[in-house]
């Protein structure tokens, strides 16, 4: 079995009226569509845009009607394939051209399957917008392919440390270790002398005991200050704030008949 038919296909684009030429020779500055006998094609049929993997074929087909009895089928059978393979030495221009006299026609190199023969045919559209669509899909497919080669360059410098051969081998080896100036180093028997400054009267053992002292004593716990609870003598400041209350209501009540009478029986005397 071919290893290809084991690759799944997408399909990118698909243009349902499709105009195939044969080609004329070509001129100095590239294709003329105009040299091509526009109204007369080779072929009218549909173009399929597929990608397998990392390459892209092109394909052209003819559509067949096939009548059986009042039913009429249509089939596609493949007229022409061109596939789309890039690498540092082909590009896009090399499978695909666009012509110098119109936007909507195009060179396409195709290839015989069996044979692996290629030659050049001319197709174009009816509408400028099935022409954008395959330039659109063109270049996304260019895009594809570079982020591809990206991935894979950074994947190798990573996983590989360098290029091949002796390059590669160079990079993996470890680095030596540092070297280290014999003038820094101290020679056999010298000491090295540190002097401490020291309070008046105080020993190096008495100084050593103060910094472990300080250096193991924690913080103490930050105090916190609450309010003192009520008084006795608050409650009984604020009694005579209610007494001062319950007078002032007893002016304010209207005086009663007792009183009336009291007040005026003092009068009668």
């Amino acid at each position: 079995m071919d290893e290809t038919l084991l690759s799944a296909e997408l399909c990118r684009l698909t243009i349902d009226e499709c105009f195939v030429y044969k080609l004329t020779n070509r001129t100095a500055n590239g294709h003329r569509a105009e040299d091509w006998g526009l109204d007369k094609p080779i072929l009218t049929g549909v173009m399929k845009v597929v990608q397998r993997d990392a390459d892209l074929l092109i394909r052209f087909y003819e559509n067949k009607k096939n009548t059986m009895g009042t039913i009429i089928a249509s089939e596609l059978v493949l007229f022409a394939e061109c596939p789309v393979q890039l690498n540092d030495k082909m590009i896009m221009s090399n499978f695909v051209e666009p012509v110098v006299d119109s936007s909507r026609y195009f060179v396409f190199r195709v290839v015989e399957p069996k044979s692996k023969k290629h030659m050049f045919i001319g197709a174009g559209f009816r509408e400028r917008q099935s022409a954008f669509d395959l330039r659109a899909t063109l270049q996304d497919f260019e895009k594809f392919i570079q982020r591809q080669n990206q991935a894979e360059k950074a994947s190798s410098d990573m996983i590989g440390g360098g290029g091949e051969g002796e390059e590669g081998e160079a990079s993996q080896l470890p680095l030596p270790p540092p070297e280290f100036d014999e003038k820094l180093q101290l020679k056999q028997g010298q000491k090295i002398k540190v002097n401490l400054k020291m309070k008046s009267g105080q020993t190096r053992s008495d100084k050593t005991q103060s910094q472990s002292s300080q250096g193991s004593t924690m913080l103490p716990p930050p105090i916190i200050k609450l309010k003192p609870p009520m008084s006795s003598s608050s409650s009984s400041s604020s009694t005579p704030t209610t007494t001062s209350t319950s007078e002032a209501s007893a002016v304010s009540t209207p005086p009663t008949e007792e009183d009336d009478d009291e007040w005026g029986d003092f009068v009668g005397s």
